[in-house]
């Protein structure tokens, strides 16, 4: 959209406002009044002398004078209207050419957040008695597959000492830093945080590939004649899925994937695509793939 009303970047502050403003005006439901955004991004311009305020002024107003051809200024550009990277884009168009756009539109929506307390060691109204700050934080320090580098902040330093003994308690490490989030200008380091579809990129995925057949060449020499090894990677991805066990299956004949129990294969986050045991009122899960492989006896 920028680049429509601005084909010349302007300097970097000024495009960081405009895309900003942009953003949110696309927002549906709008958060906020357009009058009201674009005068507060004139009064943000005004701060920055890179950031003209007339400037903005003039390519915000005529933004929303042509705010009907905007889905037009996007039709064309699927990376703008899914807002996904053209390799992620790509290649669930390849491996789903009936749900790409479905998957799409699932990874969009925000995911639901469940606590699952053990009640084999307490009740429910004792483990909300024993939550304390720093739950969310090691909530993500635990299920990252990958070390995080994270960063936990509270305007509060006895709240934030409360925290760091949380993550002691569990084994976790965090930067913690008593600060308001509303004043970067006292805490941010300048590094900038992303979102893991951005950070990812297409030379991943082979990586990963790679990883788990390694995993699988690794493991499955373990096994027992008879005996049954679960692979499941958290992934729509085929290279990560059914094309990984299909080149496995190639290549190791003692193995095959029984009829019976039935291995579900692609898992996608779509709304015909739940188990039958879960309510359509519940949100889609994650995408996942699920195969269980079975080791030949002699024969």
């Amino acid at each position: 959209m920028r680049a429509r009303l601005v084909p010349k970047p302007p300097p970097a502050a000024a495009d960081a406002l405009l895309l900003t403003v942009l953003a949110l005006l696309r927002a549906e439901p709008p958060r906020y009044a357009p009058h009201t955004l674009v005068d507060q991004a004139v009064a943000a311009a005004r701060l920055r002398r890179s950031a003209s305020p007339a400037f903005v002024n003039a390519v915000l107003r005529r933004a929303l004078r042509e705010r009907a051809d905007w889905p037009g200024w996007l039709a064309g550009d699927p990376v703008a209207v899914h807002e996904h990277p053209r390799w992620w884009i790509e290649r669930l168009q390849a491996d789903w050419p009936a749900q790409w756009e479905a998957l799409l539109a699932a990874d969009a929506v925000q995911a639901p957040m469940t606590l699952r307390p053990n009640l084999a060691r307490g009740t429910l109204a004792d483990y909300q008695a024993r939550l304390a700050p720093g739950g969310k934080t090691a909530q993500l320090l635990e299920q990252s597959p990958v070390p995080l580098d994270l960063l936990a902040l509270d305007r509060d330093p006895q709240r934030l000492r409360r925290v760091e003994e949380t993550l002691q308690r569990l084994g976790l490490r965090a930067g913690l830093q008593a600060a308001d989030a509303g004043d970067p200008a006292a805490w941010w380091d300048g590094r900038p945080f992303a979102d893991v579809r951005w950070l990812r990129r297409a030379s991943d995925i082979p990586a990963l590939a790679a990883t788990q057949a390694r995993l699988l060449e690794a493991l499955w020499p373990l096994l027992a004649p008879g005996g049954r090894l679960v692979y499941c990677t958290c992934s729509v991805f085929r290279e990560e899925g059914q094309d990984r066990i299909d080149a496995f299956l190639q290549q190791h004949p003692e193995a095959l994937v029984p009829v019976m129990p039935a291995s579900p294969g692609h898992l996608l986050p779509l709304a015909d695509n739940r188990p039958e045991q879960s309510p359509a009122a519940v949100a889609p899960w994650d995408g996942f793939f699920v195969a269980l492989l079975t080791r030949r006896g002699p024969a």
